[in-house]
């Protein structure tokens, strides 16, 4: 599915769809001009890991607020010990 949604998004062919996030709940920290965002996932049972996501700056629309990933993503060990 990842590598689908890669090629759709390369082709410019990608469109919205409704979806529901589950399993965490998330704290975002993002810069209005910084092209990256730092994202916390929490579950029941603590901090499950850091993220980075590299991404365009944030726009303000009518419909809220858009962003684009560039697929780059730096994930961390909640401890920071490791990262992938």
């Amino acid at each position: 599915m990842r590598t689908k949604a890669f090629d759709a998004m390369a082709m410019g062919t990608w469109e919205l769809a409704d979806a529901l996030w589950q399993e965490t709940e998330l704290l975002l920290w993002k810069p209005p001009t910084a092209w990256f965002s730092v994202n916390a996932f929490y579950t029941s049972g603590g901090l499950r890991n850091w993220y980075g996501n590299f991404e365009h700056p944030t726009r303000r629309t009518a419909d809220g607020f858009d962003t684009f990933t560039l697929t780059v993503d730096l994930v961390d060990d909640a401890d920071l010990t490791g990262w992938q």
